[in-house]
């Protein structure tokens, strides 16, 4: 159950959507009734329509409509939600890290913040840092998750691989 307000666009999309799938339940009911020529005219006519482009391109609109108000109302929500990006020279601690609360994002390297990590690795990674923004980066935001103890080693996702 969605717990965040929805915007009427988002209602109309969710609208959109269950009566879609009642067709789609009415086209299924039809296709298991007795063969007769009206109930096969209606079943074609209902899949076809269900399979129109113009109501897929609905459907697909409607589905980014309500999974964007679903997003938009999370980040009002004020809850927190943290991302990071791990760069090639950054062995435990993420290069960049956002947090977002709404109304503010904060962006640190708690990688070059780290005591323990010699002058010649904070500048490289600087310089990473540097090279992933002019490029663009995009950090996946959620939830802010538990924080790891010190010395954990970053996520499998953003380990390196084996040479």
């Amino acid at each position: 159950m969605n717990t965040f307000p929805m915007s009427t666009a988002a209602l109309d999309a969710e609208t959109y959507k269950s009566t879609l799938n009642l067709l789609a339940e009415v086209a299924d009911y039809l296709s298991r009734m007795p063969v007769n020529h009206m109930t096969m005219a209606m079943h074609r006519k209902l899949t076809d329509h269900l399979a129109s482009p113009q109501v897929l391109a609905m459907k697909a609109h409607s589905d980014w409509t309500a999974d964007h108000e679903a997003r938009a109302a999370l980040v009002r929500s004020g809850l927190q939600l943290t991302g990071s990006v791990w760069g090639d020279n950054s062995d435990g601690a993420p290069l960049i890290m956002a947090n977002l609360v709404y109304p503010e994002l904060r962006l640190e390297s708690p990688f070059c913040a780290s005591e323990d990590i010699a002058a010649q690795k904070k500048e490289d990674a600087w310089m990473d840092i540097g090279k992933a923004i002019a490029k663009g980066v995009t950090l996946r935001l959620g939830p802010q998750p538990e924080m790891p103890s010190r010395g954990t080693r970053r996520p499998a996702e953003h380990r390196r691989a084996p040479a």
